[in-house]
């Protein structure tokens, strides 16, 4: 895996920034002013970089680690964490989501088994399966707790067959985010 710096972005002026903001405390904890602008310092970088077939979720959690590696950052530095965290990341941090998608029109359309990419997409899910019915009884909690909201709620929605996408990311954000992109 290899994370490069996107042309046009002088993130160097922004690590500099970032360091007059932010203290780094010695057990990794960071000491600002102000939080929200740690969304904003997250954004840009993440924008900055480029990082070949990962998603927004993981580039971000990468990027979050790596702001906070050192006080005072450069830009070679920077990349440079980003790609040590990145690997890391690949290689220890990967665990298995299942991510279930509501399969809208055309079901005699999409049956069988695909892989995009990494993502293994089942169409052909056993309503009988336990993993199905654990599945489907979330599914009408949300719909339930929706109750007040009927026009949010298309007729049938709850009766859709699934769609099931077997995934390994970071964490649950990276996962739906990789199944979407996948699936779409």
């Amino acid at each position: 895996m290899s994370i490069k710096k996107r042309k046009g972005f002088n993130i160097g002026l922004m690590l500099a920034k970032l360091s007059t903001e932010r203290t780094l405390n010695p057990d990794k904890s960071i000491s600002m002013q102000n939080f929200d602008v740690v969304d904003k310092y997250v954004s840009f970088f993440t924008t900055s970089i480029v990082a070949e077939g990962k998603s927004d979720a993981f580039v971000r959690n990468v990027v979050k680690d790596a702001m906070n590696a050192e006080q005072d950052l450069t830009e070679g530095k920077f990349i440079k964490h980003c790609n040590r965290i990145a690997n890391i990341k690949m290689r220890d941090e990967l665990k298995l989501f299942k991510v279930v998608f509501p399969v809208w029109g055309g079901q005699g359309f999409f049956t069988g088994r695909r892989k995009w990419t990494d993502v293994h997409i089942n169409l052909n899910v056993s309503p009988k399966s336990s993993f199905t019915k654990r599945a489907k009884l979330e599914r009408a909690k949300q719909f339930t707790k929706l109750q007040n909201h009927p026009d949010e709620i298309l007729d049938g929605l709850q009766e859709l067959p699934l769609a099931v996408c077997s995934v390994r990311a970071v964490d649950l954000l990276d996962a739906f985010e990789q199944a979407e992109h996948a699936f779409s």
